[in-house]
């Protein structure tokens, strides 16, 4: 036993060891502040480095951003072709489209202003207006233009907005340009703030002094191009120079990148990280104090001395009261000491005996001394053939740790106490299998420092690292198979159970449903496709096929394999399959029946039962998460079902509390009928939808509860306020123990409506206008309309039971009919026209569509009919193609004006002056006359003409058509001789029209003039007028007609008439009835053109050998004046008083005649063959010109432009205009506007001397 003395002895290592606990634990505590502390740097220092990367990696991605839009803008022809196009124009303002354009590119592009500059860097257009560029902009511009590519500007402050910005310059160059050549550029400019700002002034998480800079090198200094922190203006004006190496903004412009620490602008220790923009010349500085960054570590410090000292305290205490209570119980385990102690041997030998773990116990030279019977079985060496040998010939520790136990020995004989591991070694046994173990070394009470009498206790590992690997494989499936499918899921499972007990593959097969066939569902995750023959997802065999693998299923137990190519079993294999070593499988059976296996391949040792009961386990947890995953899936599908069958089904569903009408669902259906949402449904009542008062509709809910009734037609209301018919099937459903009613509603109201809508379309097939008729199959009528009556004049009672045939006029053969039956009987439509007659006789044109009537399975049953009486509509179609015909003649006529104008100009002019010089008996005087007669002649033809295509130029007025018609009386009865009477009806109160007087004697002389040669004897003309208004139905039914007011101007001849016809081309020009020579066959056309051209219309009535009139309708004038007309007399050629002509003629003998009329007339004239020598002409005479007569249509310029520049130079000089070309060419020139003289060809001589005076005369002009 021990003495007394020991206790002291004891109380003092006690104390020691706490001193010693209390150091290591202080030495501890450094360390891990140290590593606390390094770890915090290199966080700030990486948190540093991804706000900066990032930030950067976010600048060069919008500059990129930049230039590849600047290149697509490039490429765009239908941006650059309009922008072409401008630069290489005169400078003009742009286009309202073109601005348009470059505002959409703006917006499009998102920038702030764009800016075209032309090839000598000049702006010539900017959405901003700006009228310079900034140098950097100008330089882009010349090196975009030099490479024909996109240049993007640096960052620059902008001296005119104060603004930093910048800017990609685009060279415009379109197909049409010059190969290598430019016509300008398009500058497209952005303000910084708006790129720069979000990216450094914004911090990812809170700091006092986070700071991002955006900087680059200037020559030998740095600028800051960003907003400042703590100098929020200093951006473009606060510089560094680069010797300021302790700067991080110095340190980035010299090249420096990662972290830095240094003094920043603000003179403060700050940490930064440096790294440059791609693709510029930037770089950006995160930046950070110091005294924020060491914050933390200086909390760590204090946190982690606090704890260490708290901890020595503790410990003391501890000690303090530990020895207390050692001394109370000293003196009394002394006593009891010695007697246990040899009880106590030989229960721990026995212990050690019954010990779960291996006990080794060495002697003090290191030899096996205790062996007990854990260590035989974990070693597999006995406790007799390691008795006495050196512990290190029998346990050898594997891997890194292989020194572990020289490495305890060597600190317990210097330390003592215990050595326990912490982590888990591999121990090598006897047959060379290495097993993981938890080793515990203590070392034997009172042996000496370089003793080696030591205990060894070793825990066998390998089971609970296999619980502990099949618990997180287990948490790993579970985890998994929340989120992903079972395909996604399961290899990896597969391939971790397999790296578990060391098999190359591993397997999942499910049985079929009859357990005839196994299907392999699921492999490991290294397992080539080529190794089950190429059909990794195909099913085996037929199980009776299949190899001893699948015995596993045949026989409910685990199948253990170990020389698979040596056995039967390698039929069933198929072919190409990959090769099997050793093979394991189990079957995870339920109720006594298999419901699938799991299986592992190809381990590198031979598989043993305890293989087989581990996979056991697996299998029963892979099956189990398996069954889970697919009965959710069952579920899921199952519940999608039923909540399709509610939510998506296309009729409207409720479900309805009967006890207070409460919507508790609704589906889409629903939603889609009423307006409102699913949320506002599931709120109301059912009260509030249908339109019954509640205590009728909760009556109605009793009936359905009580099975009563179930179908009912109700109004329901919707969210807009409307009302649906709907017809209602409800049921009681049990939900939970709870009575719903199930409502199935219908909404009928288009069925309604469409009742209705037959009604109506009854109604309106009675009420129609259009004939339908209805046959049976066989053609026999069964229905017609009254429109059938009103239009054929069988009533219904006689055409039902008839067949169509009763209509047939004869006019279609049996062909046309045969073709008719052919298509109706093959199910198609016919449309045609025909000829059909009345039950009086009267034939009648109608267009008919018959459509065959079919059946649900496809077979005619009717045929409709409908028609409609067109004949009318011929007619009106036949008057304005005739119309049409004579507005396209009338338009061939003034197109040939002009040309025979002036050549009947020079015709008459000359004739008449040679007439003038030659003696008037003499045989040259009667050519003459005769060559002018023939001129006046053709000029007559050519105004009829004119006339007739309503182009020729008139001078219409206010008159009275009865006052006019009656100044003309004498000379009509002079024209038409003394055998033919004409009368003079004058209408009362004659409404004023606007027209030429000349045109209304042309009416009434080619009207008369015709009439006479009808009459072609003795009869009688008449003359008639009145006031005729026309309303819009009469106008329907007359294709020519408009509504309005109109004077009447009719005359009527007692002559031979016409028949249709005749009356079908009586307006045609040439057309004529007379013999060859007595007609030109323009007097009616003229007539015709003349009324068209005010506005007016004709009509014609006529009956061979009765008769024919003539019906002229003018339209009302409401001015209030009328115009008389004036009487028409010779007057006498006025000669010249001195005045000086100037000529304009591009026709050049007209302009010789003209010429020497007006000198025969006693002018002095000038000529100019064209505008050019008449402004020459005008410049160069000294003298004062009076007259200016021009052309109107000349090449170079036109009159009315010629007369204003001559105007400009001599602004008294009066115009006078002359043209062969028609009015509406005249007109178009702005030659007949009031106030301008105008003289038309052919004019003759006397005709020029009068206008010319005229001009002369006049104020105007």
């Amino acid at each position: 036993m021990k003495s007394e003395n020991a206790q002291p002895t004891m109380s003092w290592r006690w104390i020691v060891l706490c001193a010693i606990a209390a150091i290591a634990f202080a030495a501890g505590g450094a360390w891990v502040l140290r590593a606390h502390l390094e770890t915090h740097a290199k966080e700030s220092d990486q948190f540093l480095k991804t706000i900066a990367e990032y930030k950067a990696q976010e600048l060069a991605v919008w500059v990129q951003d930049q230039m590849d839009d600047a290149l697509a803008l490039q490429k765009s022809a239908a941006f650059m072709e309009p922008l072409s196009q401008y630069l290489a124009g005169d400078g003009t303002a742009p286009s309202k489209t073109l601005e348009d354009l470059v505002r959409y590119v703006a917006v499009s592009h998102d920038v702030d202003d764009v800016i075209l500059l032309d090839r000598d860097g000049k702006v010539r257009f900017s959405l901003s207006g700006t009228e310079e560029v900034h140098s950097e902009g100008v330089a882009a511009i010349q090196e975009a233009l030099r490479n024909l590519r996109p240049i993007m500007t640096d960052v620059h402050l902008d001296t005119r907005t104060k603004q930093a910005h910048l800017g990609v310059a685009v060279p415009v160059v379109c197909s049409g340009t010059f190969p290598g050549e430019a016509a300008g550029g398009v500058l497209l400019v952005t303000r910084a703030s708006r790129f720069i700002d979000p990216v450094t002034q914004v911090w990812p998480v809170p700091s006092a002094s986070g700071e991002v800079l955006l900087v680059r090198r200037e020559g030998d200094a740095v600028i800051f191009l960003s907003a400042l922190r703590y100098a929020p203006d200093a951006a473009f004006r606060l510089r560094l120079p680069l010797n300021r190496q302790d700067s991080p903004a110095a340190m980035a412009a010299q090249g420096h990148t990662g972290v830095v620490y240094g003094i920043d602008y603000r003179g403060v220790p700050v940490k930064a990280a440096i790294t440059p923009v791609q693709g510029t010349s930037w770089f950006l500085v995160v930046k950070m104090d110091r005294r924020e960054i060491e914050a933390a570590g200086r909390k760590i410090f204090l946190s982690t001395v606090g704890h260490i000292i708290g901890f020595i305290i503790l410990l003391f205490v501890l000690v303090f009261w530990a020895k207390q209570r050692a001394h109370k119980a000293h003196f009394k385990r002394l006593y009891q000491a010695e007697a246990e102690l040899r009880r106590s041997l030989a229960r721990q030998a026995a212990v050690v005996q019954a010990m779960s773990e291996a006990v080794i116990a060495t002697d003090s030279r290191g030899r096996v001394e205790v062996w007990n019977a854990e260590a035989e079985k974990l070693t597999e060496w006995s406790a007799q053939e390691v008795h006495g040998k050196p512990l290190a010939n029998v346990v050898t520790v594997c891997g890194e740790r292989k020194n572990l136990l020289e490495e305890g020995l060597w600190r317990l004989a210097r330390q003592g106490g215990e050595l326990e591991g912490d982590e888990t070694i591999f121990v090598q046994t006897r047959s060379g299998r290495k097993v993981p173990v938890a080793l515990k070394i203590s070392k034997l009470e009172g042996a000496s420092n370089d003793s080696k009498a030591l205990i060894f206790c070793v825990r066998d590992q390998s089971r609970e690292r296999l619980s502990r690997r099949i618990m997180e494989i287990r948490l790993e499936l579970m985890e998994r198979s929340e989120t992903q499918g079972l395909d996604e899921v399961l290899p990896p499972t597969l391939q971790a159970v397999a790296d578990l007990l060391e098999s190359g593959e591993g397997f999942y097969v499910a049985l079929n449903g009859d357990g005839s066939r196994v299907s392999c569902v699921h492999w490991s995750e290294n397992v080539p496709k080529s190794f089950c023959g190429g059909r990794v997802d195909e099913g085996h065999r037929e199980l009776h096929q299949a190899g001893l693998w699948a015995d596993a299923v045949r026989t409910g137990k685990p199948v253990i394999v170990n020389a698979y190519g040596s056995s039967r079993l390698e039929r069933g294999l198929p072919e190409g399959h990959g090769r099997l070593r050793r093979l394991l499988v189990v079957p995870v059976v339920r109720d006594g029946v298999p419901r699938a296996l799991l299986a592992l391949a190809n381990k590198t040792s031979d598989y043993t039962e305890s293989d087989a009961e581990t996979l056991e386990i697996l299998a029963g947890i892979i099956h189990q998460v398996v069954e889970h995953r697919q009965a959710e899936e069952g579920l899921r599908q199952s519940e999608a079902r039923y909540r399709s069958l509610f939510r998506d089904h296309k009729a409207v569903k409720l479900l309805i509390d009967p006890t207070d009408g409460r919507i508790v669902d609704a589906n889409q259906a629903a939603v889609a009928l009423y307006g409102w949402s699913h949320e506002q449904l599931t709120q109301m009542f059912i009260q509030q939808i249908n339109t019954l008062p509640p205590e009728v509709v909760k009556e109605r809910m009793a009936e359905v509860e009580g099975g009563r009734r179930g179908y009912f037609e109700f109004q329901h209301r919707c969210a807009d306020g409307s009302v649906r018919d709907v017809e209602v099937y409800s049921s009681r459903v049990d939900v939970g123990g709870k009575a719903y009613l199930h409502s199935v509603i219908h909404d009928v109201t288009g069925k309604k409506r469409m009742e209705a809508e037959r009604a109506r379309w009854l109604t309106a097939i009675e009420q129609a206008g259009e004939v339908v008729l209805i046959t049976d199959p066989e053609g026999f009528i069964q229905y017609v309309n009254p429109a059938f009556e009103t239009v054929t004049g069988y009533t219904r009672d006689e055409a039902v039971g008839q067949k169509p045939g009763i209509l047939k006029s004869g006019l279609q053969d049996e062909a046309f009919y045969r073709e008719l039956w052919t298509t109706l009987k093959a199910g198609k439509k016919w449309s045609g026209r025909m000829v059909n007659k009345k039950k009086d006789g009267t034939l009648y044109t109608e267009e008919a569509t018959i459509t065959p009537v079919k059946d649900a399975e496809g077979r005619i049953v009717n045929f409709v009919a409908v028609m409609r009486d067109i004949t009318e509509k011929l007619r009106l179609e036949e008057q304005f193609h005739q119309a049409q015909k004579l507005e396209s003649v009338g338009r061939l006529a003034g197109g040939v004006a002009h040309d025979y104008n002036n050549s009947l100009t020079i015709i008459l002019g000359f004739a008449d002056m040679a007439l003038r010089r030659v003696p008037s008996e003499s045989v040259v005087a009667r050519y003459l006359h005769e060559i002018i007669r023939a001129g006046e002649r053709s000029a007559a033809i050519t105004r009829q003409l004119l006339a007739f295509a309503r182009k020729q130029i008139i001078n219409p007025v206010l008159i009275d058509v009865n006052t006019a018609v009656a100044g003309t009386l004498k000379m009509l009865q002079r024209l038409i001789g003394e055998d033919i009477h004409l009368v003079w009806q004058p209408g009362a109160n004659l409404w004023k029209v606007k027209l030429d007087p000349v045109q209304l004697d042309q009416i009434l002389v080619n009207l008369c003039v015709n009439a006479k040669d009808a009459i072609g004897g003795v009869g009688t003309i008449t003359l008639e007028t009145a006031n005729v208004s026309f309303d819009e139905a009469y106008c329907a039914a007359h294709a020519e007609f408009v509504p309005g007011d109109y004077v009447m101007l009719a005359v009527t001849d007692t002559g031979c008439g016409m028949d249709k016809d005749t009356l079908g081309k009586i307006f045609e020009p040439f057309f004529t009835t007379k013999e060859m020579g007595k007609g030109t066959g323009l007097g009616l056309s003229t007539v015709y053109g003349i009324v068209r051209q005010n506005q007016g219309f004709v009509n014609v009535y006529s009956e061979v050998g009765v008769g024919t009139t003539f019906k002229i309708y003018l339209p009302r004038a409401h001015e209030a004046e009328v115009t008389a007309v004036e009487e028409r007399s010779v007057p006498e050629i006025p000669r010249a008083r001195g005045e000086t002509i100037l000529v304009v003629e591009d026709d050049r003998v007209l302009l010789e005649m003209t010429e020497t009329m007006l000198k025969d007339l006693g002018y002095e004239v000038l000529v100019a063959a064209g505008p050019v020598q008449a402004l020459d002409a005008a410049r160069e005479h000294p003298g004062f010109i009076d007259l200016l007569i021009t052309d109107v249509v000349m090449p170079d310029m036109n009159g009315k432009n010629l007369a204003a520049e001559i105007r400009d130079r001599r602004p008294g000089i009066k115009v006078l205009f002359t043209s062969g070309y028609t009015a509406n060419a005249i007109a178009h020139h702005g030659v007949l506007d009031p106030g301008v003289f105008f003289l038309p060809k052919p004019f003759g001589y006397q005709d020029l001397a009068l206008r010319v005076r005229q001009v002369l005369d006049s104020s105007e002009g």
